[in-house]
């Protein structure tokens, strides 16, 4: 019953109702009002219409701006009005796509009139990601709501990349350096090299070797010169990103490992330390904040998973580096654990950062047992783990 007692039904029955009576009783009052409902019922399906008649959208051929995450992003686009009459609550829709997400952006334009164009619409993403404007729709259904008229304009090449910001996080274990012949640090380890350390007298029973005979000369006894190798404080990151934890969803575990990912290299690159991101031939070494936020605002899941990724990262890692493994806290313990196993035989300090999606002020943590249960598999598996904190 409900669906035929719709807007237009109602009305055209209303009027035809009126005209009857008008007709029936020859009285003005009725035939004022049919007209009156009449003519306001014939507003309500033309004016939709009307106003988008000569309304007309100019889109940016082709442009790529950046942003942050939440900042305000001016579209480019420019409404005008090349019709005598204004339009009224006019509706640009524009809609996005990252991920195999669609973003849909609203605004509402209540008068246009002719020679006054509108400019200056801005649109926020509340996601990191390479946004792509895939459509654009103007609407109208003023006054009354009893059509809505569409009309859909052309689209260039306009792209958005919304960079992830950071939460701040703070390395829990002392940074090791690891040999490196191009590295501006030494290691502890002593032997074969250009870089000279200091000199030290020669222990009994100690082989013989690199004297340094004037210093032997002044001190009266053996001097030997002890050389360091120089070295580099490294950090191979992994991030685990899978499609099942929301990527592209704001609110989601996975978008939160991104930006604890992005906290934990400002806090290496602070330090001076060197992030390496991935293994192989697509490694990235990131060297400053703003490469990155350029890196991980496209980053989206491995195609073949995280755990291969950790098994080639596993693989690759030198002893003395260190190792931060990012994982959302609905990660099944079971599967985290039998991708960190292959850094067991890696004498490396391993740092797990387990994500929670963020929630409001007030609220309880969605995540906390789903985190807790999480870090006490991990540690009951025997890694020397350490959670990270966030700063």
């Amino acid at each position: 019953m409900e669906r035929w007692l719709s807007r237009p039904r109602v009305l055209i029955a209303l009027s035809a109702v009126l005209l009857a009576a008008a007709l029936n009783r020859q009285d003005p009052t009725f035939y004022g009002m049919f007209l009156f409902l009449g003519m306001v019922t014939l507003l309500g399906f033309l004016l939709p219409w009307l106003s988008l008649r000569g309304t007309t959208v100019h889109l940016p051929e082709a442009q790529v701006r950046v942003l942050e995450e939440g900042e305000p992003c001016p579209l480019g686009l420019r409404l005008e009005r090349a019709v005598p009459w204004p339009a009224f609550m006019v509706e640009i829709e524009t809609e996005w796509e990252w991920a195999g997400r669609r973003t849909v952006r609203r605004h509402v334009v209540p008068l246009l009139r002719a020679g006054r164009p509108v400019d200056g619409l801005e649109a926020g993403f509340a996601c990191r990601g390479h946004y792509r404007l895939t459509a654009v729709r103007l609407s109208s259904s003023f006054p009354l709501g009893l059509v809505r008229a569409g009309h859909r304009a052309a689209v260039g090449d306009v792209a958005v990349r919304v960079r992830p910001r950071a939460v701040p996080l703070r390395w829990p274990v002392p940074w090791i350096a690891v040999e490196d012949p191009l590295g501006e640090r030494t290691t502890r380890a002593v032997g074969p090299s250009y870089e000279l350390g200091s000199l030290r007298a020669c222990q009994p029973g100690e082989a013989v070797a690199r004297v340094s005979w004037p210093a032997s000369a002044r001190a009266g006894q053996l001097i030997l010169q002890q050389f360091l190798h120089t070295g580099s404080v490294r950090l191979r990151l992994l991030v685990a990103l899978s499609a099942g934890h929301g990527v592209g969803d704001p609110d989601s575990e996975a978008e939160q490992a991104v930006r604890m990912a992005v906290g934990l290299c400002d806090a290496a690159l602070l330090q001076g330390v060197q992030v390496w991101l991935g293994s192989g031939p697509g490694r990235r070494v990131l060297q400053t904040p703003g490469e990155v936020r350029d890196v991980f605002s496209g980053a989206v899941d491995a195609e073949g998973g995280w755990i291969p990724a950790a098994l080639a990262l596993a693989a690759e890692v030198r002893a003395g580096e260190q190792v931060a493994v990012v994982l959302p806290a609905g990660t099944a313990p079971d599967v985290a654990v039998r991708a960190l196993q292959s850094f067991a035989a890696v004498r490396c300090p391993l740092v797990v950062c387990i994500a929670t999606a963020p929630r409001p002020e007030g609220a309880s943590a969605p995540g906390g047992a789903a985190s807790t249960r999480l870090g006490d598999a991990v540690l009951r598996a025997g890694f020397g783990v350490a959670l990270a904190e966030v700063a």
